[in-house]
């Protein structure tokens, strides 16, 4: 198969790609509501989802410099387009042979809808998911040159459930952003108790969606998710004799005296003052008009600028500020200050 620029079936492929990706486009943003519209769309690409469960999965582009083993000296959009036809081969040929999977491209991802048999054993499917995830990542980065990282939801039911499916494919974005540690792929499962808790919108925002794709039965279910949340947060606050804004700076205190601890997160916070993640989360927005991870960063990047231009290195400040790896310092700095920590030390010589 021609995988080199120019070749014939890519330039085939390029219009039904484009249909791909306003239809991802589309249900992600609950413009489909209803399973006649969500069948139309896929019969008309030529695409069959006969079960009611889905999953994402989710590809980023990390390095492509290299692509075909050629240097490159910016990512251009012809580039983007080989490395998404390449994947789309590959995805369509290891996951169509068990699943069902639409393939294209939205908000920067390559996104792998995969339509699962909900009968099926979950864990076995997660783990059949995870293996063909590694071998695109193996084929990708040892025959193309292109290092890639990849996401994959939890499972979710009906049109809704896209929705929700995608909800966690973006938190998981958020979270390699912020604090990950150097991985190739993350599964929501492993980082659904760390993330910066939104579950009450979440669920709330999941409500609407069932109900507008006429899921009443799921809309029930998540109403009642709401009352055991609200239910779950009340009895926090209850457990805490400290008024909240008291509460909320002795956690600020306990983020200050720790921060360079490469392992905190909301959820070690969490625990340690005895409150769910969803708790910690709404209470230190109430009191301190931040995110707990916000915070986090904040004081490692504030801490990691002074280091900079007392002649640090940007792999020592990376670990003395709490960073498992340079690359998560330089993503979180590059948010908060708008420069790469190389291009801080530059713009502020150091005094003689």
């Amino acid at each position: 198969m021609d995988m080199k620029p120019g070749g014939f079936a890519q330039r085939i492929s390029k219009h039904l790609t484009v249909r791909k990706n306003n239809f991802l486009s589309c249900i992600v943003r609950g413009r489909i509501h209803s399973a006649e519209q969500f069948s139309e769309a896929l019969s008309s690409m030529g695409v069959s989802m006969p079960n009611r469960a889905f999953a994402f999965i989710a590809f980023e582009v990390e390095n492509a410099a290299n692509l075909f083993f050629e240097e490159h000296s910016e990512f251009s959009e012809d580039m983007w387009d080989h490395i998404f036809y390449i994947i789309n081969n590959m995805g369509e040929e290891l996951l169509n042979e068990k699943y069902r999977c639409l393939i294209g491209e939205t908000g920067g991802l390559i996104l792998c809808l995969v339509n699962v048999d909900p009968s099926l054993n979950k864990e076995a499917v997660l783990n059949d998911l995870c293996r063909h995830t590694h071998t695109i990542y193996d084929v990708m980065k040892t025959s193309f040159g292109v290092t890639l990282s990849a996401e994959i939801s939890s499972f979710h039911t009906e049109i809704s459930g896209i929705i929700t499916c995608y909800e966690e494919i973006r938190e998981m974005v958020e979270w390699r952003n912020w604090i990950l540690e150097e991985r190739p792929l993350i599964l929501y499962q492993e980082i659904a108790s760390e993330t910066e808790p939104l579950s009450l919108s979440r669920l709330e925002n999941n409500a609407i969606n069932s109900i507008k794709a006429h899921a009443y039965k799921d809309a029930i279910v998540i109403l009642q998710s709401i009352e055991t949340e609200i239910h779950r947060s009340e009895l926090d606050e209850s457990k805490n004799v400290l008024p909240s804004s008291s509460l909320a700076r002795s956690v600020s205190a306990y983020i200050l005296e720790n921060y360079r601890d490469s392992n905190l997160s909301a959820g070690t916070i969490a625990e340690h003052f005895g409150l769910s993640a969803s708790s910690l989360s709404q209470l230190f927005k109430k009191n301190v008009d931040s995110g707990v991870l916000d915070e986090i960063h904040r004081l490692r990047i504030q801490s990691a600028k002074n280091l900079l231009l007392e002649g640090h290195t940007v792999q020592d400040t990376a670990n003395m500020v709490g960073y498992c790896n340079t690359r998560t310092m330089i993503r979180a700095f590059k948010r908060l200050v708008g420069m790469t920590p190389t291009e801080y030390k530059e713009s502020h010589p150091r005094e003689r």
